[in-house]
């Protein structure tokens, strides 16, 4: 029975409360991921993410950034700052949270640098959240 497991770990704490801190403040969070931590976060840890779009609500919105594997080994940072303005331009969000997941975070994705470029694209305040999906 090596490697028989009576506890399950719990869904990754650090990146999940993030999401739920920035969704309850209005803002538009990206999970940067290709589209699995997204499912998780958004079906498991933050049931709230079903947003209200009308212009007049500040209502969170979750998004998942959606790397595919050519965006995320190339560092196509470009194409994921264009996929942030035209979300921003469909929720009336007051900021924008980058939030980190495992894949940036193993391939030394700047979220920093890409926080800053979403800012001037978008003209909305912009932060980073590194979190790596690992820690409690």
């Amino acid at each position: 029975m090596k490697g028989l497991r009576k506890y399950l770990t719990p869904f990754a704490p650090d990146q999940s409360g993030a999401v739920s801190m920035c969704y309850a403040l209005g803002g538009m969070v990206v999970i940067v991921d290709a589209g699995g931590c997204a499912g998780n976060i958004c079906g498991f840890d933050e049931p709230r993410w079903q947003p209200d779009y009308g212009k007049d609500s500040r209502v969170g919105a979750v998004f998942s950034a959606g790397l595919r594997d050519m965006d995320a080994i190339l560092g196509r940072d470009e194409a994921l700052v264009s996929k942030l303005v035209e979300a921003a331009g469909e929720v009336n969000a007051a900021f924008i949270a980058l939030v980190g997941t495992p894949v940036p975070a193993v391939i030394g994705t700047d979220l920093s640098a890409v926080a800053r470029m979403a800012q001037r694209a978008t003209g909305l305040p912009c932060i980073a959240i590194e979190t790596d999906g690992m820690h409690l």
